[in-house]
C-alpha cells in the first residue's frame, strides 16, 4: 500500500508528486499496454471466434485471416455449445442438438392470444351485424335494392331516432360540429384548388388559422354598398346627350358632311332623335325618383 504521509515541500512541485507516485502506479499495472476488446478475452477462449465453450477444431465459424485473439473486436454472437454426450463428428456440429423445445412455447402462446382476439372480434361482428333486409320483415316496409345492396328509407319509422339502430343510408349528421367540419373541408378543397398546400386531416391547426385569417380579411376588403351609385353613374353618361329636354340637340352635329351617306339633316336626326328622346325620358324618370325636376322641387 502506498504511504501518503511523506513530507511535502513548502512549494507545490508536480515533479516531486509524480516521482513519489510513479513507482507505485507502475507496480499496480496502470502503464501496461491495452489492445482494445481483445484484452477482455479469457485465456481459455477460442482463437477463431473468441468462444469459451468449444475448441478450435470444433469451431463452426468461417476461417478468418486475423483471429479474434489478435483483432480489435469480438466476433462471437451466438456460441455453439458442444454437448458432452456428442461423440462423433456430426453430433458435435449439429446446431439443433442443444435446442430446448420449451423455448418455443413462448411463441405459441403469443400466437394463441392473437387468434383468440380475432375469434372474439369475429363473434361480435356476427352478433351485431344484422342484414338491412332483416330489420323489418314487413313487405310493405322500406324497399331494399339487392343490386346496390342499399336501403334508402327507414325500415322502422315508428321507432324514435334515439332508440333506432338503423335509420337509413340517406341519414346525414347535421348537428354539433358536423357543419363546422364540413365548412373546414370545403375551405381546404378551395384553398388546394388555388395552390395552397393544406390538408384537413394532416394539418387541422394550420387550416383553422388560415380560415380565421381569411374570414378576417374578407370583412376588411368587402366593398361598401353605396346608395344610388349605379344611378348616378348612369346620369353622368346620359348628361352628354342632353338634360331635362331644355338642351338643344343641334349642337351635336359638328360636321357638314352627313354620316353613312345621308342627304339631309332630317335623315340623320330620324335615326338619332328616338334614341336621344329615350335617354331624356329615362333621365326624367330618374329626376322624379330623386325628387327634383330641372332644379325645382317636385311636389
Amino acid at each position: 500500500m502506498k504511504n501518503i504521509f511523506c513530507p511535502l515541500p513548502e512549494a507545490y512541485s508536480p515533479r516531486y508528486v509524480e516521482a513519489q507516485w510513479y513507482s507505485w502506479w507502475e507496480k499496480q499495472g496502470f502503464f501496461k499496454p491495452e489492445y482494445g476488446l481483445s484484452s477482455m478475452l479469457d485465456e481459455n477462449s477460442e482463437e477463431q471466434c473468441s468462444g469459451k465453450y468449444h475448441k478450435r477444431k470444433d469451431c463452426l465459424e468461417r476461417p478468418r485471416k486475423v483471429r479474434s485473439r489478435y483483432a480489435n473486436s469480438l466476433v462471437i454472437h451466438d456460441e455453439h455449445i458442444v454437448q458432452d454426450e456428442a461423440v462423433n463428428y456430426d453430433e458435435k456440429r449439429d446446431l439443433w442438438s442443444s435446442y430446448d423445445p420449451a423455448n418455443h412455447r413462448e411463441i405459441i402462446e403469443e400466437y394463441e392470444k392473437v387468434e383468440e382476439a380475432e375469434r372474439q372480434l369475429k363473434a361480435e361482428k356476427l352478433k351485431n351485424d344484422t342484414a338491412k333486409y332483416l330489420r323489418n320483415l314487413d313487405p310493405n316496409s322500406a324497399y331494399y335494392d339487392p343490386k346496390t345492396r342499399s336501403m334508402r328509407d327507414n325500415p322502422n319509422p315508428q321507432v324514435p331516432a334515439e332508440e333506432s339502430e338503423f335509420d337509413s343510408e340517406n341519414f346525414v349528421r347535421f348537428t354539433g360540429d358536423t357543419t363546422k367540419h364540413a365548412g373546414a373541408q370545403l375551405f381546404a378543397w378551395e384553398a388546394h384548388g388555388k395552390g395552397v398546400d393544406v390538408d384537413l386531416l394532416a394539418e387541422p391547426t394550420k387550416l383553422e388559422l388560415l380560415q380565421k385569417e381569411y374570414e378576417k380579411k374578407k370583412e376588411q376588403f368587402k366593398p361598401s354598398v353605396r346608395i344610388e351609385g349605379q344611378f348616378s353613374l348612369f346620369i353622368h353618361n346620359v348628361a352628354a346627350f342632353g338634360d331635362c329636354f331644355g338642351k338643344s340637340l343641334t349642337n351635336l352635329m359638328r360636321s357638314k358632311k352627313y354620316n353613312n351617306e345621308h342627304i339631309s339633316h332630317w335623315d340623320v336626326l330620324s335615326k338619332t332623335v328616338p334614341l336621344l328622346v329615350l335617354y331624356d325620358f329615362i333621365l326624367f324618370i330618374l329626376k322624379i325618383y330623386e325628387g327634383t325636376y330641372c332644379g325645382k322641387v317636385w311636389r
